[in-house]
Formats: C-alpha cells, sequence, structure tokens
C-alpha cells in the first residue's frame, strides 16, 4: 500500500470555494493545508496556519446573499472565479460592513491590510466553486 501511495505522490490542491446555504456563508481555500480558523467578526473568519497565525490559508464571508443583495451585486454563473474577482468581493462587502465606524487604525486596519494581503497572494488564481447552483438558487 505505501508503495502504490508513494508512486502516486501528493496531489496538488486546487484553490477552491464552497457555498454553505445552511449558514448563508462562502468558504474560500486557497490551501491544502491544515488550517485553523480566527473569527475576525460577524462577517469575515480567517484561515490560518496553526504554527503561524499570520499565515492566511483561506476566509469565509458570513451572511453572503444578504450582503450582495444590500450592495446590488449579482453572482456570476460561473464555475471557476479569479482570485482578484472574490477578494475584491470580500474586501469591498467587508468594508461595507464596516463603513460606519470609519477608523483606520487596531484590528480594522489590520483585517483590511490581511484581505489586501490575499489579494495580491492570490488575484492571478483560478478558484473552483464546487456548488455554482446554491449561490445561483434565490
Amino acid at each position: 500500500v505505501s508503495e502504490i501511495a508513494s508512486r502516486r505522490g501528493k496531489r496538488a490542491f486546487t484553490p477552491c470555494a464552497f457555498y454553505n446555504a445552511d449558514g448563508d456563508t462562502l468558504e474560500v481555500y486557497l490551501s491544502g493545508e491544515e488550517f485553523v480558523a480566527r473569527r475576525v467578526d460577524g462577517f469575515l473568519t480567517f484561515f490560518v496556519s496553526p504554527d503561524d497565525r499570520a499565515d492566511l490559508l483561506g476566509f469565509t464571508l458570513k451572511n453572503l446573499k444578504r450582503n450582495l443583495r444590500d450592495a446590488d451585486i449579482r453572482w456570476p454563473a460561473s464555475r471557476v472565479l479569479s482570485g482578484a474577482f472574490l477578494l475584491s468581493l470580500a474586501v469591498y462587502l467587508w468594508e461595507r460592513t464596516h463603513a460606519e465606524s470609519r477608523r483606520k487604525d487596531g484590528p480594522e486596519q489590520r483585517t483590511r491590510e490581511s484581505l489586501l494581503d490575499l489579494y495580491r497572494d492570490h488575484a492571478d488564481e483560478r478558484i473552483r466553486l464546487r456548488n455554482p447552483e446554491a449561490l445561483l438558487a434565490r
């Protein structure tokens, strides 16, 4: 068995996203590495490395359909999305949910910088949405 496994090698990880209709949450996985969830607020959770909490491996956007509707954004009918689209959306929606605070320092600024770091690192990626029909359903 170990010989067969070693011949196969490790399968390459492909960034992917999954829409959880029960929680109205978009889960985005940018790495196949082990992670822990770090809740930022009621809208955003980061997936981080258990060894280095600054190493961002993915994120979730909560209340996604409501936030898309409130921002008058239509979800594209595509199975493969660009990292630029998903991460721009994350930055935009997160900033919309925090517009009233107008804070430019502290935790909110660090969260914004973390989202922008993710954008810089993953904008060129193609991210497969595993269940687009769930997000397109009304």
